[in-house]
């Protein structure tokens, strides 16, 4: 055999594997095409899910926090309504003691004196349970401004207001009788 045959004999068979080797590029090129399709659109699922993820977590999380936000503002707003119900019926009975230390006045001279400090005492008593009222009014206010914890020392301070009225009211209560009694000396 001569190199021209082998030459000629070799160009045959590259001929006849040509069409195989197209064969085999096409499909290995379709196949690559469906691969990266595949993977392109597992791809976008994936992203989908991890979006829906991220935002069902985010909606998660904002619901959580307005419910713990209402549980904390709930109570402390009951605490601010009874307070402001306390200074009320504190204004009424300090309202009622004033209305009765007017009809005591109308006795004698030496109870003069002594209405005039009650009459000062229940003064106070109703400047105290108005500032209660509005303390109480401010701290509904401040407590959606501010945070917990000055809501809770404006509380205090009205406890502590209110404590003070009551102590007030006691000693008033202390003069009524003492009034009481020396009325009931001079009318006997």
């Amino acid at each position: 055999m001569t190199p021209h045959i082998i030459v000629l004999l070799m160009r045959e068979a590259v001929h006849q594997i040509e069409p195989l080797v197209e064969d085999i590029k096409e499909s290995s090129l379709t196949a690559m095409k469906e691969d990266t399709q595949v993977t392109i659109t597992a791809a976008s699922t994936r992203k989908t899910i991890a979006m829906g993820i991220g935002l069902a977590t985010v909606i998660i999380g904002l619901v959580m926090a307005f419910m713990i936000s209402r549980s904390i503002t709930k109570p402390i707003n009951n605490v601010i309504e009874g307070l402001s119900s306390g200074a009320e019926q504190v204004a009424s009975a300090s309202n009622q003691v004033s209305s009765s230390s007017q009809q005591l006045a109308g006795g004698a001279s030496e109870k003069a004196s002594s209405l005039e400090e009650t009459s000062s005492l229940l003064e106070e008593v109703s400047t105290m349970s108005r500032q209660n009222a509005e303390n109480a009014n401010q701290a509904k206010t401040m407590m959606v401004a501010d945070s917990a914890k000055s809501t809770a020392n404006l509380i205090e301070n009205t406890i502590n207001t209110v404590k003070k009225g009551i102590e007030i009211t006691t000693s008033t209560q202390e003069a009524f009788k003492e009034n009481a009694e020396i009325s009931l000396k001079i009318g006997n």
